[in-house]
């Protein structure tokens, strides 16, 4: 099976963070800015999206350029989970790093690290979905995996105390 990538639009670069994908043209809003492998495994690392509670994305080669997309908390990009493709969030310029939120997708992060974003709404450390408060797990309904949606259905199922 072939996957689409804007390949003439995408290089991978070094940045104060380690690599990052950043765009070398401008890519319109909804637009697909590529695909990700159909690969899937039992457990997360650092390189997986969280698809379902035992079900995790990960591409075969290591040197993937999906491997090389960076979390803000104010993303350019959210990855489409009915077709897992990656999307512009809004239009991106020429030279701009490709973001999205790693909230929308990890439970718990094993990797829990600093943000560097530098956004206003920064969350500071990036420890995984089920570490944010309910109203802001709620502001990230429309962008949440299928597997993130179930857990904030049951969460907003628990009665109050």
């Amino acid at each position: 099976m072939h996957r689409m990538f804007l390949l003439n639009k995408l290089e991978v670069r070094n940045t104060q963070k380690g690599k990052g994908l950043f765009s070398t043209e401008v890519i319109l809003k909804d637009q697909t800015i590529l695909e990700f492998e159909k690969n899937y495994i039992g457990h997360h690392n650092n390189k997986t999206l969280q698809i379902d509670e035992n079900k995790h994305q990960i591409s075969k080669n290591p040197d993937a350029i999906e491997n090389f997309i960076n979390h803000s908390c104010q993303p350019n990009a959210y990855i489409n989970f009915k077709d897992l493709t990656f999307r512009a969030k809004h239009k991106i310029g020429k030279g701009e790093e490709l973001t999205y939120n790693y909230f929308t997708t990890d439970w718990d992060n094993e990797d829990v690290f600093q943000c560097k974003c530098g956004r206003k709404n920064c969350k500071k450390l990036i420890k995984g979905f089920r570490n944010l408060v309910l109203q802001d797990k709620k502001k990230l309904r429309p962008l949440l995996s299928p597997y993130l949606l179930r857990k904030l259905g049951d969460l907003e199922r628990q009665p109050a105390y």
